[in-house]
């Protein structure tokens, strides 16, 4: 449903000049999705500590400014910014941005605590500015139908949220050593790179808050070798992640995390168990979502028993990012559609992040 978000300025049919900070992967792909918004966005300068990755803003997709500092990024009269750096530096990045008066598509995770979230939350409502969190997911076609459903109260009393986010990329012992295996510059390893989409995506498929949590942590590799420098560093951070915890309603709620599951691509999976069925979604088959209905469920035998549904199309295309782009776009013309991941939403997985972290230093559940 699209409604008219009228705590946002609605803008003029002027073009939106933007920046984007951070031009790895993630920074090139958010390139990609706004030459698809020509008529709304003009991507006017890419920022980035590499030469060779600016050289390919200029050369590939011809942008018209190219800076190695972000002080030239905030002297330029600019809109809109996208940050896509390392964890540690979204803080002060989306703070100076904010206080220029610009609007912020920040990545995830938002912060390097609740903290720090809060104020950055306070302050772009306080400005009534655009905000918005990189929590892609939530534009995923059988994302989008599961929350339907649950919202129709379509599985019943929900017991289970069973979630899987795995990955393989770090299971050699050569895997390069990297800034997200820096406890400094990202927070944490495997729990606030994919954690952070878990939890944003457990409370807003559900719409329960989550309660408490206990969660176990695993390094399974303490050293790698720096592709620039050639020397051993310390890898600080957490490889595999275990959480349980306890939502509203009683729902009980499983996580496993990890970055060395062999075999694994992006594999994330949640799946929902209720007394009228059980439904799983995989962010892999975007545009399927499997079910098993009340009355199939007495003919399991001790078999699982899911059936394969299409999404129907008006829950969308399959290229989630590029869709969440759109949303951002239609947010700077004052538009707000449901799936908006705000900075409040940022605020709210911090938390969660932050609870998950004292209670694997602690051993305890920790209350939220």
């Amino acid at each position: 449903m699209r409604a008219l978000w009228k705590g946002w300025k609605i803008m003029s049919s002027r073009k939106f000049k933007m920046g984007i900070i951070g031009f790895g992967g993630i920074g090139e792909q958010h390139l990609l999705n706004f030459r698809h918004f020509v008529s709304d966005i003009s991507v006017e300068v890419v920022c980035d500590r590499d030469e060779n990755r600016l050289r390919r803003a200029k050369e590939v997709f011809q942008v018209p400014y190219l800076a190695t500092s972000v002080e030239d990024v905030f002297a330029m009269p600019l809109q809109a910014v996208v940050i896509a750096t390392p964890n540690v530096t979204h803080y002060p990045l989306v703070k100076e941005a904010l206080l220029r008066g610009w609007h912020v598509l920040c990545e995830k995770p938002f912060t390097m605590n609740a903290a720090q979230a809060e104020e950055l939350y306070r302050l772009a409502e306080e400005r009534d500015l655009v905000n918005m969190v990189a929590f892609s997911y939530r534009f995923v076609p059988a994302v989008k139908m599961l929350r339907r459903i649950l919202q129709r109260s379509q599985a019943g009393r929900v017991y289970h949220v069973r979630c899987h986010y795995l990955q393989s990329w770090l299971s050699s012992p050569l895997a390069p050593y990297s800034w997200r295996l820096s406890q400094a510059e990202s927070g944490s390893g495997v729990l606030s790179d994919l954690g952070a989409h878990v939890f944003d995506l457990v409370e807003f498929l559900t719409r329960k808050k989550l309660l408490r949590v206990r969660a176990h942590a695993k390094t399974f590799i303490s050293e790698r070798k720096d592709p620039i420098s050639g020397e051993r560093r310390k890898v600080t951070v957490d490889d595999a992640v275990g959480v349980w915890g306890e939502m509203e309603e009683g729902i009980f709620l499983t996580v496993e995390m990890s970055r060395y599951a062999t075999g694994r691509g992006n594999a994330f999976t949640v799946e929902v168990n209720g007394d009228r069925g059980g439904f799983i979604l995989d962010v892999e088959k975007p545009q399927e979502l499997l079910v098993c209905s009340e009355p199939m469920t007495e003919y399991t035998h001790f078999r699982s028993n899911f059936a394969s549904f299409p999404c129907p199309s008006y829950f969308g295309p399959s290229e989630h990012y590029l869709v969440q782009t759109e949303v951002f776009v239609k947010a700077l013309r004052g538009e707000k559609p449901d799936e908006f991941p705000s900075f409040l939403d940022g605020f709210r997985t911090q938390a969660i992040l932050d609870a998950c972290l004292a209670s694997i230093r602690e051993g305890d559940w920790k209350e939220l």
